[in-house]
């Protein structure tokens, strides 16, 4: 028994520092549509970046669930958020290749924790639900409610906020803020919110360059949106550009495989080139809203799939459709066109691409400066009033002289 005793001793310690190594205040149960935001404690010795960050549900844990979410470090602490879904689901987080410190060892390791999100859906969401800024910003409210409600903040002059139904922008100024690392309350959230007013802060906005970065993806549409019939079988079309000199090669998907199968997936895009591809639906039987998140390296796009079912083949109906093939959906160069200086002006038709509003399906002409002689005029005028002022102070004083003789 002693033995035995031991033994599980010894493991429990060779276990128990990589448990306590990196921890977080993620709660046991969250509400279906609610913001989880967590923060993760630990000695963490270099950046953890969203690619290291999934979700997964399913009876082993084993299928990935596309949440629009985010990772960042604020001052010290880094913190994490996701926008759940309005639907009850056991969840498991995981975390890949946290660089920390095992009985004094640098050493990476994996964590992982399981949550659930049962019960009611949360009256309410927000959006992002963390925030690096030098400046103002907004944040997005989203009530669940078909009634108006009221929350308490934190923000000065605004003890209370009547949130409509639907979705509700609120603009936080940097005068409600203290430099450093703040903590913002709307109503059941607590934002963390990091605040540098410094000009020379470029060091620390390098640091978390996710939130600075210049996209080299474009995704077109933003949204699929579209009413088809129960019986329809539909293609929806994306183009995925690379705005980059360099060709993308590490490119992920991460969606749901029971209602979404997305056909020809590309594994690479070459420098300034797109790829198309299309989106097909599995499961016809009920409404759809989801996301479908592509990323590559630091890079994370979300993509809104809302499908409805209808019987009714008069409200059919796929807006981006009708102007997928439009010039906004491609590079100048692709349309054969060119962007003219600002001493040049286009000699045809001027449309907007994805790279820019100004793109001439043209050539440019050197913009000739017309010699303007409209100061001759002025002086020829000038000095005919001068030459008749002259003349009726000459004829005044003549007049003058006369009456005194």
């Amino acid at each position: 028994m002693k033995k035995y005793f031991l033994i599980s001793l010894s493991i429990l310690m060779f276990i128990l520092p990589s448990v306590l190594a990196i921890s977080t205040d993620l709660k046991q149960s969250y509400q279906p549509g609610e913001t989880l935001i967590i923060e993760i404690s630990g000695n963490i010795l270099e950046p953890i970046y969203p690619d290291q960050v999934e979700f997964k549900t399913g009876k082993f844990g084993n299928i990935d669930v596309p949440l629009q979410y985010d990772i960042k470090r604020l001052g010290e602490k880094y913190f994490l958020y996701a926008l759940l879904p309005d639907e009850e689901k056991n969840y498991t987080l995981h975390i890949k290749d946290i660089l920390t410190t095992l009985n004094g060892q640098s050493q990476k390791i994996d964590f992982s924790q399981n949550f659930t999100a049962s019960g009611e859906i949360a009256p309410y969401s927000i959006n992002p639900g963390l925030i690096i800024t030098n400046s103002e910003f907004t944040l997005k409210l989203i009530s669940k409610l078909d009634i108006p409600q009221t929350i308490e903040t934190s923000l000065e002059g605004y003890a209370n906020l009547t949130l409509k139904p639907g979705e509700n922008k609120i603009s936080v100024f940097p005068s409600s803020l203290e430099s450093g690392f703040n903590k913002i309350k709307f109503g059941m959230y607590f934002i963390p919110v990091y605040f540098s007013p410094s000009e020379n802060n470029d060091t620390y906005f390098q640091e978390n360059e996710t939130n600075f970065r210049e996209d080299a993806l474009v995704l077109l549409p933003l949204e699929i949106r579209s009413t088809i019939l129960y019986s329809e079988e539909i293609k929806f079309p994306i183009r995925l550009t690379n705005l980059k000199d360099l060709d993308i090669e590490d490119i992920r998907f991460i969606y749901d495989e029971e209602l979404f199968l997305i056909d020809e997936l590309p594994e690479i895009i070459p420098a300034s080139e797109y790829v198309e591809f299309n989106l097909l639906l599995k499961n016809q039987n009920s409404n759809i809203d989801e996301v479908i998140v592509i990323m590559s390296g630091e890079e994370e796009i979300i993509l809104p799939v809302i499908i409805n079912f209808t019987q009714n083949e008069s409200e059919v109906f796929t807006p981006y459709l009708q102007d997928f093939s439009s010039s906004s959906g491609y590079l100048c160069s692709e349309l054969d066109g060119r962007f003219c200086s600002a001493d040049e002006t286009c000699t045809g038709e001027v449309v907007s691409s994805i790279d820019g509003n100004s793109c001439c399906i043209a050539s440019c002409k050197k913009t000739e400066l017309k010699k303007d002689y409209s100061w001759a005029g002025y002086l020829i005028g000038a000095i005919i009033l001068i030459v008749l002022v002259i003349v009726i102070a000459k004829y005044l004083k003549t007049k003058k002289l006369g009456i005194h003789k």
